[in-house]
């Protein structure tokens, strides 16, 4: 499925995560998911207690991270080797004297910079509280049926289904 937001946008800007007792509840669920809402057949899965990397199926974007480091990463070392390039055309002395340790120092904290601005990007308090969530039901030996919806009203939707199945519910905003 190809991005619809862009080059970093997520793709699944909502999730909820519904915590079973039993995998048999959490299959009903499913099911109910995938039969009472729009949701795709890829966008709800099941995750068991014991599988060996829950959180890569919880919270898929991962590689989205990746992309954003990459992306403002790159575009901060041009903008340090910008800085530098205007420093060296107002004739700043070090820029002159020790050229390959100021434009090293200013390609590379430009890169920190955007790299930094990356993890600000990402931060996504709302997705930690469902990640915290998901993981202790899983440690409690419980099941937990996840849906990673692209709209909002795909998100009421799931959360409807879950609440008329008496399936405890945790959702990002």
């Amino acid at each position: 499925m190809k991005d619809p937001m862009g080059m970093i946008a997520e793709l699944f800007n909502h999730k909820v995560a519904g915590i079973c007792r039993t995998d048999v509840d959490a299959d009903h669920a499913l099911e109910s998911l995938r039969k009472g809402t729009s949701l795709s057949y890829d966008q709800v899965f099941v995750v068991r207690p014991g599988e060996r990397h829950p959180d890569a199926d919880l919270a898929p974007d991962w590689s989205l991270m990746i992309r954003y480091q990459l992306w403002l990463g790159g575009i901060g070392a041009l903008l340090g080797l910008a800085v530098y390039l205007l420093f060296l055309l107002m004739g700043a002395e070090f820029a002159f004297q020790r050229w390959l340790v100021s434009i090293s120092l200013f390609v590379i904290g430009g890169a920190l910079s955007g790299v930094l601005l990356s993890a600000l990007a990402m931060l996504r308090p709302d997705h930690a509280q469902y990640l915290v969530a998901s993981q202790a039901a899983l440690q409690e030996g419980k099941t937990v049926v996840a849906a990673h919806t692209l709209s909002a009203s795909q998100l009421q939707q799931a959360r409807h289904v879950l609440e008329r199945l008496k399936v405890r519910t945790i959702s990002t905003l």
